[in-house]
């Protein structure tokens, strides 16, 4: 009778710590997977551009950080349903925007792409 008593509580703690090993692995991927999306370094040089911009141009910073607010919306959403394709180019359209305030004349439009082929 002890020894069933004894395999039965075994069978409990082992049941128990299986479950917080895969309740905690499944935390640590969804921090990994949440930090892909976020992309950490643009999300700082992001921040920074902001903070340099507050003085010297109020309007720029202020769109600068709404744009990120969208982003980071689009980003942390669900992604297993489906966006419409005019989200999708709203979306890029702010990354784009946030990239330009960032790289300033280092970041070309598509309409000079023809002078970057003649380059190659």
């Amino acid at each position: 009778m002890a020894a069933i008593l004894e395999a039965l509580a075994l069978r409990y703690f082992l049941a128990r710590h299986q479950l917080r090993q895969r309740t905690l692995s499944e935390a640590r991927a969804r921090v990994e997977a949440l930090r892909s999306r976020i992309r950490p370094h643009f999300l700082f040089n992001t921040m920074n551009v902001i903070a340099s911009l507050m003085r010297s141009a109020p309007d720029k910073a202020e769109n600068a950080m709404l744009d990120m607010a969208d982003l980071l919306r689009s980003m942390l959403g669900e992604s297993e349903s489906l966006v419409p394709v005019n989200n999708e180019i709203a979306i890029a359209k702010k990354y784009v925007d946030i990239e330009s305030l960032r790289l300033d004349n280092r970041l070309r439009s598509t309409g000079t792409s023809a002078s970057f082929r003649a380059r190659r």
